[in-house]
């Protein structure tokens, strides 16, 4: 949903999001995915242009794959006229590089990619992360994850069995959170 008002410029929560491109690497749910982006083009009514699917993880911790994504960037901005304002990694496992979540220099690796995609794209970067079993403790992984986000939100169905979701925002460094 935030992926599809971006690039349609529509609000967001009620909020004006920044409208540009946005680049969705698909780690898992390759098929729910475009699925998904069809039930919201049904539900507002409108085409969603400017969403990129990008069918296999990208590692932030390898360099390689940081420049890869961001040439992916900026040959977007070309052919569309839009800058990329949001770069979304779905999930933290499926873009870890077989390295262990739990380590604090693997998480470590891993934000620095995150935080040189942002710097050199001016995007947001959104890690779609899983809470452990235990979802009391929060995320699973090194506490160095939470430590490094400018944003947290916790997605949750409303109850048992429920359609509804109910997003709470869990951190907010240096902005208002959203009500």
């Amino acid at each position: 949903s935030w992926a599809c008002h971006v690039s349609t410029g529509r609000q967001w929560g009620g909020r004006r999001v920044a409208h540009g491109a946005v680049l969705y690497v698909v780690g898992e749910g390759g098929i729910g995915v475009p699925r998904r982006v069809k039930a919201w083009e049904v539900v507002h009514g409108e085409q969603v242009k400017n969403l990129y699917l990008v069918n296999r993880p990208i590692f932030p911790a390898v360099p390689l794959d940081v420049d890869e994504l961001v040439i992916a960037a900026s040959q977007v901005e070309r052919e569309t006229g839009k800058p990329v304002r949001m770069i979304i990694l779905d999930t933290l496992a499926r873009c870890f590089g077989g390295n262990d979540e739990n380590d604090s220099r693997d998480m470590g690796a891993f934000i620095r990619g995150c935080d040189e995609l942002k710097r050199r794209t001016g995007a947001t970067v959104l890690v779609v992360h899983h809470s452990g079993k235990d979802e009391t403790k929060g995320a699973r992984g090194s506490s160095a994850f939470r430590a490094s986000l400018d944003a947290e939100y916790r997605i949750r169905r409303e109850d048992a069995g429920s359609e509804a979701l109910v997003i709470s925002c869990t951190k907010m460094k240096d902005a208002e959170e959203l009500k």
